[in-house]
């Protein structure tokens, strides 16, 4: 199954379920290190972690199927140095260093980011981050 959303910027991302674990690896096919954050939800809630830098033309896994109860429903924040951002509408909070966060109300030293939504019926997905300009990758 594939599926286009739209990013906040010129990106497009797309979504590609595959018949495996289920894990969710992010897949930057732009010129520049994308930076991510992850969301999922686990027997505390809502949780929030980052942040992963995801060089050029590379996959990272960054949810493993272990790590989240609701595999079918996992998101994501990015930035890339040159401000595009890859953004949607599900509230999570992040911080400027490295860090974990537990439920949707933001603790002192936290920023709400909204993350994109990315619901697959199998629970595994590669999400391919793409900007301008795009990355000449070989998947």
């Amino acid at each position: 199954m594939i599926r286009i959303l739209a990013g906040a910027i010129t990106a497009a991302v797309t979504l590609s379920s595959l018949p495996a674990n289920a894990d969710f690896r992010v897949c930057n096919h732009t010129t520049q290190t994308v930076t991510v954050a992850i969301g999922y939800i686990d027997s505390r809630g809502f949780v929030s972690e980052g942040w992963w830098d995801v060089l050029t033309c590379r996959c990272e896994l960054l949810v493993p199927s272990n790590k989240t109860s609701d595999p079918h429903n996992v998101f994501f924040y990015a930035t890339a140095p040159d401000g595009q951002k890859w953004e949607g509408d599900s509230p999570f909070c992040t911080s400027r260093s490295a860090f974990t966060h537990v439920g949707k109300n933001c603790r002192s030293g936290f920023n709400q980011h909204h993350f994109v939504h990315v619901q697959s019926p199998s629970g595994n997905t590669r999400e391919h981050l793409r900007g301008t300009p795009a990355a000449t990758c070989v998947d």
